[in-house]
């Protein structure tokens, strides 16, 4: 086999597990983990099982590969969070910004909240799964940690405020406003979180106990 035949091999290789991680995301969110089966993934996909059993092994398998397909699609999030903390603006309107780029995100696909709600349910007596889930939340909860601790650096927000345990209950409030979207099919309000937020970096809680 030539290089130029094994670069257009693996790039065939390449756009099938493309394909099927697409297909299969869509698949989630409308049958959610447990309703759906590597049936209804290939043909989704417009492929065959065995195309999907040379990429993965289970379907368990296969949705630790979407998570790590989705962390990727959370860079143009994350990208610009430096550059906005470095704004001189006021700092609602600097929260608002960021608040309109999550609701961009996730509102992309809200039904993904419960894609992860059933599985972690479906898994809960399994650690590794667990562990795979818990990794991708904080990956998430570090972001918005991240941006909590760019403005104590620049003395916008106070030094002794618990940058973690906001971010921990901004992303419960999230979690819970997208299961609200899905339940009353209402959208998601950037001026709701941004309120949310604000009042978060305010409350007492915020503050370690001395």
């Amino acid at each position: 086999m030539t290089a130029l035949q094994k670069n257009k091999f693996e790039l065939k290789r390449e756009a099938t597990h493309a394909k099927l991680i697409q297909a299969g995301f869509e698949v989630f969110c409308q049958k959610g983990y447990s309703g759906a089966s590597v049936d209804n993934i290939v043909s989704a996909a417009g492929l065959t099982k065995g195309a999907f059993y040379v990429h993965f092994q289970t379907k368990e398998q296969f949705i630790y590969d979407l998570l790590k397909y989705r962390k990727p699609s959370r860079t143009d999030l994350t990208s610009g969070i430096y550059e906005l903390a470095k704004q001189d603006m006021p700092l609602e309107k600097m929260i608002h910004i960021l608040m309109s780029k999550v609701v961009e995100h996730v509102g992309n696909s809200p039904e993904w909240i419960t894609v992860y709600v059933d599985f972690c349910n479906q898994a809960k007596h399994n650690e590794k799964a667990m562990e795979v889930f818990r990794n991708y939340y904080d990956d998430w909860v570090g972001v918005m940690q991240y941006f909590i601790q760019l403005l104590q650096e620049r003395e916008r927000l106070p030094a002794e405020l618990n940058a973690l345990g906001i971010a921990k209950m901004f992303y419960a409030y999230l979690d819970g406003s997208l299961l609200h979207a899905n339940l009353y099919r209402e959208p998601l309000d950037a001026s709701v979180m941004t309120n949310v937020f604000v009042a978060l970096l305010r409350q007492p809680e915020a503050r370690p106990a001395i």
